[in-house]
């Protein structure tokens, strides 16, 4: 794995993001990176990808892309669409945006395509197992039942972190292995990256904060960069 670190702040369909939401948090995310030197990606709303693209510098990713060509592809989310309006990179086969492995390949290749980055969602080992062997960008550890029941991933099932260090090491992933799921505090990030993963995928625990730039700010250091 890359000896590097990386925090993907997915903003999914919060209602806080609609409207001017997604740029105000987008602006914040910019001002964290600014701060810290540290590469933050943000994956807004999909009606917002443009507006936030356009207007700050941090990557920008898509939630999501579908399986279809530019032309005839009616409410698609189509790759080379996003490249053309400054999306970095899209994620694939999040929990809540789930598509069957065997597509995930395909998914990926034309995103590479398009030139764009790809972070794909694993939440199991067999998973993590099959994705190293693809190389995608990142792969980001994150089961559906972590998500969002303030009981960290990283503590409740640390197994699962070290078993896909394990295999990442095994397969010499080129890529960066990302942690999700209910991380909320500094010393759940501490943890994940003694278990030797470079980064984290952090959502409602950034939208919902009180103060979302010292609460972001916080768990991008304790990264260690």
């Amino acid at each position: 794995m890359k000896d590097t670190r990386t925090a993907i702040v997915n903003l999914k369909n919060y209602p806080e993001t609609f409207g001017n939401g997604a740029l105000r948090f987008a602006r914040i995310v910019e001002k964290v990176a600014d701060a810290t030197e540290t590469r933050i990606i943000i994956a807004p709303p999909l009606p917002s990808l443009s507006e936030v693209a356009s207007a700050v510098r941090v990557p920008v990713y898509s939630q999501k892309i579908d399986y279809n060509a530019a032309g005839k592809s009616t409410g698609a989310v189509v790759p080379e669409a996003l490249a053309a309006f400054h999306v970095r990179g899209s994620l694939i086969n999040h929990s809540e945006s789930k598509v069957h492995m065997s597509a995930v390949k395909g998914l990926m290749q034309i995103a590479k395509n398009a030139g764009l980055e790809v972070c794909v969602f694993a939440q199991t080992t067999e998973e993590v197992r099959r994705l190293v062997k693809f190389q995608p960008d990142y792969i980001a550890v994150e089961p559906r039942e972590a998500i969002g029941t303030g009981y960290p991933l990283v503590q409740y099932r640390p197994h699962l972190i070290r078993e896909s260090v394990q295999l990442a090491n095994k397969e010499h992933f080129a890529g960066e292995l990302l942690c999700g799921g209910s991380l909320s505090k500094v010393e759940h990030v501490k943890q994940v990256v003694q278990h030797g993963m470079n980064g984290i995928v952090f959502s409602s625990g950034f939208v919902y904060a009180s103060d979302p730039y010292e609460t972001l700010k916080g768990m991008v250091r304790a990264l260690g960069v």
